[in-house]
């Protein structure tokens, strides 16, 4: 019997250790025997689909009869409930057990249910809390990321306000409207409204002489992203036109 500890932190730049010492801990309050454990790990956004996380795929695969898989949450594995279960599945068929550190009786079908909507919910909850502060950002012309949408600069003195680590800070972040980029700009979103195609769009737009940036030539992409920033996100023909018709897209 051997205990397999997983650990998800969101990005690479946060630390699993204190997950691993908490977990350590809770382990020895329990076994004071000479306890083996194994760690898997994954530094990554639970949104993406257990196929394609490596740390929790490895751990359910270390299982064996009478292991222990141990947790921090339910929503550290994930937050759907389908996935949910099929973790769950995954380790009845390995004749393994659930525990969660910070939610008891996991092994219980009902209160494991119970965590998995809980989980559920508060994913919806972040995602709605992210969506209006998106909004309010975009409302109010300010910053949302590191990278500085096209059309616009960050104004050279004008402050926003900012969350950092559970403190309101004052930085730069206001959004202001560069001419000559929301020039570009404009003609992209004319385009696309006449609805040409991306590669017309790309076209229309090299062929008059813009350039990006870093002045080069606008690829494709470089198009599709600014015009998904205006809102135009539905875009029509994004491949060649011969393989654009129906049945290219038949298996």
């Amino acid at each position: 019997m051997k205990y397999v500890i997983y650990l998800r932190v969101s990005s690479k730049k946060q630390d699993e250790r204190p997950q691993l010492e908490e977990a350590l801990q809770f382990i020895k309050r329990h076994d004071k025997s000479n306890f083996k454990y194994e760690v898997y790990t994954d530094k990554i956004t639970s949104t993406l689909p257990l196929s394609k996380r490596r740390g929790i795929q490895q751990a359910l695969g270390a299982l064996s009869h009478g292991d222990y898989l141990i947790g921090m949450k339910v929503d550290r594995f994930t937050r759907k409930p389908k996935e949910g279960y099929a973790i769950r599945d995954r380790v009845e068929e390995a004749g393994a057990n659930i525990l969660m550190i910070q939610q008891p009786n996991c092994n219980s079908p009902m209160i494991f249910a119970i965590y998995v909507g809980m989980a559920e919910e508060e994913g919806n909850n972040i995602r709605s809390r992210i969506k209006t502060k998106m909004e309010y950002k975009k409302k109010h012309s300010e910053r949302i990321s590191g990278t500085i949408p096209y059309g616009y600069a960050v104004h050279p003195t004008e402050l926003v306000t900012v969350r950092r680590n559970g403190n309101l800070q004052q930085k730069l972040g206001k959004l202001v409207e560069v001419p000559h980029e929301q020039e570009i700009v404009k003609l992209m979103c004319e385009l696309f409204d006449l609805k040409k195609t991306l590669k017309e769009i790309t076209d229309s737009v090299n062929n008059a002489g813009y350039v990006t940036r870093q002045l080069k030539a606008f690829s494709i992409s470089t198009v599709q992203r600014i015009l998904k920033r205006t809102g135009r996100k539905k875009i029509r023909d994004q491949l060649p036109q011969d393989t654009a018709h129906p049945m290219f897209h038949l298996r």
